[in-house]
């Protein structure tokens, strides 16, 4: 198991608080392993879920419509229902 740092561990703890705790020990237990995806997960915690979501620049609104709006363009479908979800759950959409 890996050892997540702290910008990973506040990604966690945000997408915990948004997703629920069951996706978040999920998401947590894929960013602590070793497998192919641990990689992808750990940067989404730290990049996405701790850099740019808790960043204060812009509104959670904005950052909501600006990802879906590129997923949308871009045809990710899988990640596009995430994202809904989140903005959902923070009743940013």
């Amino acid at each position: 198991m890996a050892e997540l740092d702290k910008k990973q561990l506040s990604g966690v703890a945000f997408i915990s608080g948004v997703m629920g705790e069951k996706f978040g020990a999920a998401f947590q237990k894929s960013a602590s392993s070793r497998c192919l995806t641990s990689d992808i997960t750990r940067i989404a915690a730290s990049w996405a879920f701790h850099d740019a979501w808790q960043h204060e620049g812009i509104t959670a609104r904005e950052k909501s419509m600006a990802v879906i709006s590129a997923l949308i363009a871009s045809r990710q479908s899988l990640e596009l229902k995430n994202h809904l979800k989140i903005g959902s759950a923070t009743r940013i959409v």
